[in-house]
């Protein structure tokens, strides 16, 4: 995959932006037990790291190779780690 500046500048913005999203999922949220009655209520039945609610950095892999996989149907794409040559 070649990109050129500004389109890598551009993706790394995005990920910047992308990158704490996460954080505002229950699953996610029910990981801390904090004692402030004005907060939503931690849901121990949502399991952070599971197939249902996939840890963080699985879930942008998934969502990732998606993008990719879209992409390479639509435009030639270069998998990762191969070479063009």
């Amino acid at each position: 995959m070649s990109l050129e500046p500004e389109q890598l500048q551009s993706l790394f913005v995005f990920s910047l932006a992308v990158h704490d999203l996460g954080k505002f999922a229950r699953a996610f949220q029910s990981l801390a037990e904090p004692d402030l009655p004005e907060l939503v209520t931690p849901d121990s039945s949502l399991a952070y790291g599971t197939q249902e609610w996939p840890h963080h950095s699985e879930a942008g892999r998934l969502f990732f190779s998606g993008l990719f996989s879209r992409a390479s149907s639509s435009r030639k794409v270069c998998k990762p780690g191969v070479g063009s040559n």
